[in-house]
């Protein structure tokens, strides 16, 4: 069974032995986690309603945005820590609208809204109106997410399952993540 939580929410049941693997961005920590890249995601610029377009039809990059407002949603998620880490290793500060959104379909409206524009992962944006993101002119940016999971619990076999699953379907995404 898959569930959707917020990511402190996920960090208490893996602890707690409620769950058995997680998905969550780069970064996450807790002790005794095991955990493996899953798969690398490039973000994408949606522009706010009456916003300057910029030169590129395609790519924006950092710099050229890094005067923006960015809409985005709550920390549960982990995108706005990504994105904010993102700006602050490039050298900009992340300005952000004071209003959260429960979800990314809330950000592209505002977006359209003019209220600020936001950043997302490709799968998330049901709009072909946006624009890729660049860190500088050649380098995708991009969310990474992890697979986690409590070294000090035995997998159990419904585990082992679904990583030989994933082994046989995307065998790129589970690079050390071994059934015990």
């Amino acid at each position: 069974m898959l569930k959707e939580c917020f990511i402190d929410d996920l960090r208490e049941r893996l602890e707690l032995n409620k769950i058995d693997i997680l998905f969550v961005p780069k970064g996450f920590e807790m002790r005794h986690a095991g955990k493996t890249e899953f798969y690398t995601e490039n973000l994408c610029y949606i522009p706010r309603a009456g916003a300057s377009p910029t030169e590129d039809e395609e790519n924006v990059t950092l710099k050229e945005i890094s005067d923006e407002v960015f809409t985005i949603a709550g920390e549960g998620c982990g995108l706005a820590s990504t994105l904010r880490e993102m700006f602050r290793g490039s050298g900009y500060e992340f300005r952000q609208y004071a209003g959260q959104a429960l979800s990314y379909s809330v950000l592209e409206d505002w977006a359209s809204l003019g209220i600020g524009a936001t950043i997302l992962p490709r799968s998330k944006i049901s709009k072909r109106d946006l624009k890729w993101l660049l860190v500088n002119e050649r380098e995708h940016a991009s969310i990474t997410f992890e697979a986690v999971w409590n070294k000090r619990s035995p997998q159990p076999a419904h585990i082992k399952e679904l990583l030989r699953y994933f082994r046989q379907v995307a065998p790129e995404y589970i690079k050390g993540m071994t059934p015990n």
